[in-house]
């Protein structure tokens, strides 16, 4: 299945529109490949993949470095990424 795109270059992002055209080309891959996430489970999307990866940048090159690749202007809009939002495992401890 070939993914049209209705803009030039040039044209304003559209809010959705990297999340959509991401979706669009993951769910086709998907069905092509036949690999599907089992259990009826959502793939990740575009800005899950992308927070992930200003997190890897952080822990390996450094915030400044993850922020320029990242692209943001404002410190605090890389620091929003790089906020896990309680999806990481808790490590619990046992004394024994």
């Amino acid at each position: 299945m070939a993914l049209k795109f209705l803009f030039f270059p040039g044209d304003p992002v559209a809010l959705d529109r990297i999340t959509k055209r991401f979706a669009d080309a993951r769910d086709a891959v998907a069905r092509r490949d036949g690999k599907f996430l089992e259990g009826g489970k959502e793939p990740p999307s575009f800005h899950e993949i992308r927070s992930l990866s200003i997190r890897v940048w952080t822990a390996q090159a450094g915030a400044d470095f993850a922020q320029s690749i990242a692209g943001h202007k404002d410190s605090a809009t890389t620091a929003t990424s790089r906020d896990v939002r309680g999806s990481e495992w808790a490590k619990i401890v046992l004394a024994t």
